[in-house]
């Protein structure tokens, strides 16, 4: 499970930057309407970022923490330049945000398995944070 969290921590790094970087370079008409929604799924997934190293800690293990381990593990790619436009942005974010709730239900799969109950909560969360939003990006993208 160590090995599954931290996986995990490496992606919320990732997409915890993406979103950033995506604040930043947001070109277009619609920058205003936009960037609050970035803003709060940045803030949303700083949080999921210190919830997962908690899980590892409690589970006696090491969390990853520096940015050379959170690159080579992280399965999303961070090579977009520039500016993007709010499409573009959305598209990127849909596809962040399918992986992401794929990992965690995988996760929540194997903490069921395992038993290990205290994990159960936090990753329910996390499912429903990326469900919902999945939506609420389709419904930005799709204009």
């Amino acid at each position: 499970m160590e090995q599954k969290l931290n996986h995990l921590l490496c992606n919320l790094v990732i997409e915890f930057h993406k979103l950033q970087k995506f604040g930043w370079y947001l070109q277009g008409n619609d920058f205003y309407q936009i960037q609050p929604f970035l803003e709060e799924l940045t803030l949303q997934v700083f949080e999921q970022i210190n919830e997962t190293a908690e899980q590892i800690l409690l589970l006696d293990g090491k969390p990853l923490s520096s940015l050379k381990e959170f690159l080579q593990v992280s399965s999303l790619d961070d090579s977009s330049k520039g500016f993007l436009s709010s499409y573009q942005i959305f598209s990127e974010l849909d596809f962040d945000f399918n992986l992401l709730l794929n990992e965690l239900k995988e996760i929540y799969e194997s903490a069921t398995e395992e038993q290990l109950i205290f994990m159960i909560p936090k990753t329910e969360q996390m499912i429903c944070f990326y469900q919902k939003n999945l939506g609420r990006i389709h419904r930005q993208k799709n204009g």
